[in-house]
């Protein structure tokens, strides 16, 4: 999972990585379908997807967040990645999105590195 920690790696570079593969062309469909699926009901295709969606992002976050001394910020973190995935989704204005993706970083860790270019 992209997600998870990387021995040697400080979480906020895992995490910058994390988002370019996730919102780059490898994660649009990602994208298309999560979105559609966020907005079903119960009575969807996959029930319960909303809060498996969520509650599976939690422990990896969690415990990379705990490696940089965070770890109890993994919901607020968890909810402004959703929250950017959905604004890209909808405006598809990158560059702002991900320049407000490494303000989280910073507020995270100040000396967080910007995520990789996109390629």
């Amino acid at each position: 999972m992209l997600l998870r920690v990387v021995p040697g790696e400080d979480y906020t570079e895992t995490l910058g990585r994390a988002w370019v593969s996730m919102t780059g062309p490898d994660g649009k469909s990602f994208l298309r379908m999560f979105g559609q699926l966020r907005e079903q009901r119960e009575r969807s295709l996959w029930p319960g997807f909303r809060r498996l969606a969520t509650t599976d992002w939690l422990g990896p976050l969690e415990t990379g967040l705990a490696s940089i001394g965070r770890a109890g910020s993994s919901t607020m973190v968890l909810a402004v990645i959703r929250g950017l995935m959905m604004d890209l989704d909808a405006t598809a204005d990158v560059a702002r999105v991900d320049r407000a993706f490494h303000e989280l970083l910073c507020s995270l860790n100040p000396a967080a590195p910007a995520p990789p270019e996109r390629g």
